[in-house]
């Protein structure tokens, strides 16, 4: 059975996303469930591929950036300290590091799965490769 309202781009880069920080949030907790965390990221890289056959390299591109960026951003929180920033912001410190573990994975693995399959795009487009001729190949050298 078909379900053309979960192939959509945007649902499916959502749940590709929520999975890969679903799986940070259990991998970072204190009994780590690797097994679950790996099925989860297997299955968000899975989405996120689906999402990359379906756009344009452009788009595609600017989803990767815009990955990157986010990731970038919550390093500087991690750069900072996660015990600081709860500290600062007086929220559960246990809520909000599990939620920024979160969003380090889902951006962190989400980005490199686009970059690399818009790698994989880029170098299937192959380049121009001259052949020898069957001459050269089967001996007969004319000079």
């Amino acid at each position: 059975m078909r379900y053309p309202h979960i192939r959509s781009s945007p649902l499916v880069l959502t749940l590709a996303l929520a999975s890969l920080g679903i799986a940070g949030a259990i991998n970072t907790a204190t009994v780590p469930r690797m097994a679950l965390a790996s099925t989860l990221v297997v299955c968000g890289v899975y989405g996120v591929a689906t999402v990359a056959r379906e756009l344009s390299k452009p788009q595609l591109a600017h989803l990767s950036i815009g990955l990157w960026l986010v990731f970038i951003a919550i390093a500087g929180v991690h750069a900072v300290g996660l015990e600081t920033l709860a500290g600062t912001l007086s929220t559960p410190f246990v809520a909000f590091t599990t939620i920024i573990w979160a969003v380090t994975w889902a951006t962190l693995i989400g980005a490199s799965a686009g970059t690399s399959f818009l790698a994989f795009r880029e170098y299937g487009v192959g380049s121009y490769v001259a052949h020898p001729e069957d001459s050269v190949v089967d001996g007969e050298y004319e000079f």
